[in-house]
């Protein structure tokens, strides 16, 4: 799981775009904008309307950003401590148009822990325009206009609960917008001591399709042992509260997965915190932690094109999550969503960002403080033409182009389907963004094509066989 660079967005989009780099000291003197040559320096590259306007910087210091993961883990339990310095905020304010047009944040290489700071609140301090940042691949994943599957999951781990969790659930489920709720089906997962409150929720959600699972379905799985230094390096699902959603889904496949859990900060990776299992939480010590592989690997397998995580008030790892936040969208396509619910405690960021994110209706972006949304330009301007490159690649490599009516026009997709799609989708993101050459037509022709193209033919056959996916090839 490589991740990808930041896309080569055409200028014919003409976006608003804030480059945001980090200039470490003893870097080459013509990466420095400012003066000072001996501190590590935040550059700032404006571009207004596809045209560069604006080169600034200010130190590291000016805008409190950590260097070392030592820095980064003693601040890790609140962002209050970033500033924007005043010379920044005046050149955005003067150079960036009073308009709905969205202002793109971009992270190009070294980014260090730049996607730490709470831009989106900063920002929007001084500019009342919505705030979103850009992805990292030109690929979009293909998604169902007809209705939508979210699994919601909840985990309240001993060692570091703080909200209470009728709180959290009720926050979620009481600001669900009208129109979501109509064509939505939530499948909810928490801890066993949680399930009393799911059932009061559901009695009076009576119009909303709102499908609990039991944890004792999970008493399969075993109970993984503490483990206070985590690691990223596994990929296979062994988290029982994966391991239950996966499987209680059976053939049904998910939209979007959001989870409310506490963050936490590893060596350079970011995880989310489980108890012991959906049906143990005694461990007053130590959560279990899940990093982004598996995470990934989880949301490829339910088939999910999204995926979003809201921070409680009181999270352990502010940095922790929205460290994880911006690693899954650097190997993942789609949409993916931070949210701060104690700078949105009312969640009208979080409705905002639910209408424009997953409604079947157009939506504006929201303009929220609160929510970091990470997504491809085109969520923004439905009307623009696609990249041909990623479009061309999708279409012949993947099912886009061969039975998109599977997705497009069903109630649910069923799970293989989906799973083998995003893993296909997954596969094309990284291929563009491989080494040059980089051509659409040797990116054809090369073995790597060749092999996705042999799984997507054999994934259309099978649907076929199925009946599933009648219409005709265009």
């Amino acid at each position: 799981m490589t991740p990808a660079p930041t896309p080569n967005i055409s200028p014919a989009r003409q976006l608003n775009i804030v480059k945001i780099s980090l200039a470490l000291c003893g870097a080459p003197a013509s990466t420095i904008v400012g003066p000072d040559k001996s501190e590590s320096r935040v550059v700032f590259n404006l571009s207004v309307g596809g045209e560069q306007v604006g080169l600034l910087d200010a130190t590291v210091g000016e805008i409190g950003l950590p260097l070392t993961l030592a820095e980064a883990r003693s601040m890790q339990y609140y962002d209050s401590q970033y500033q924007l310095p005043s010379h920044i905020t005046a050149a955005l304010t003067r150079a960036v148009p009073r308009a709905d047009d969205v202002l793109w944040l971009s992270f190009p290489q070294p980014s260090g822990y730049l996607p730490l700071v709470p831009w989106e609140s900063l920002i929007s301090q001084t500019l009342d325009i919505p705030i979103l940042r850009l992805c990292y691949t030109t690929v979009q994943p293909i998604i169902s206009t007809h209705s939508l599957d979210i699994i919601v999951c909840f985990s309240f781990p001993l060692a570091k609960q703080v909200m209470d969790p009728k709180q959290m659930i009720d926050y979620y489920f009481d600001h669900i917008p009208d129109n979501i709720q109509r064509c939505t089906t939530f499948h909810v997962f928490a801890d066993a001591a949680a399930q009393q409150v799911l059932r009061d929720v559901q009695s009076r959600h009576t119009d909303c399709e709102l499908v609990i699972y039991d944890p004792n379905l999970a008493a399969q799985y075993e109970v993984p042992s503490a483990n206070p230094s985590p690691s990223d390096s596994i990929a296979e699902l062994e988290s029982p509260f994966l391991l239950w959603m996966r499987d209680a889904m059976g053939s049904r496949s998910a939209d979007v997965v959001h989870f409310f859990c506490h963050g936490y900060l590893g060596r350079d990776e970011g995880f989310l915190c489980f108890s012991q299992s959906p049906l143990q939480n005694t461990d007053e010590r130590w959560a279990r932690f899940v990093g982004a592989r598996q995470i990934c690997n989880f949301l490829d397998q339910v088939g999910a094109w999204s995926v979003a995580f809201s921070s409680q008030p009181g999270n352990f790892s502010i940095a922790g999550l929205r460290l994880l936040h911006d690693q899954m969208a650097r190997i993942r396509p789609g949409p993916c969503l931070y949210h701060d619910m104690q700078r949105d405690p009312t969640s009208a960021g979080l409705t905002a960002t639910y209408q424009y994110a997953y409604a079947i209706e157009e939506a504006y972006p929201p303009k929220s403080g609160a929510v970091s949304l990470i997504c491809h330009p085109d969520w923004a301007m439905p009307t623009s033409s696609p990249d041909d490159e990623s479009k061309q690649l999708m279409d012949e490599l993947t099912l886009s182009g061969r039975i998109p009516d599977v997705f497009e026009g069903r109630e649910n997709t069923p799970s293989w389907i989906a799973s083998g799609q995003r893993a296909l989708e997954r596969s094309v993101a990284q291929l563009i963004a491989g080494p040059p050459p980089r051509g659409t037509d040797t990116l054809l022709h090369s073995g790597k094509a060749d092999a996705l193209r042999f799984v997507a033919d054999t994934l259309e056959k099978h649907a076929r066989v199925l009946g599933l996916g009648e219409k005709e090839k265009s």
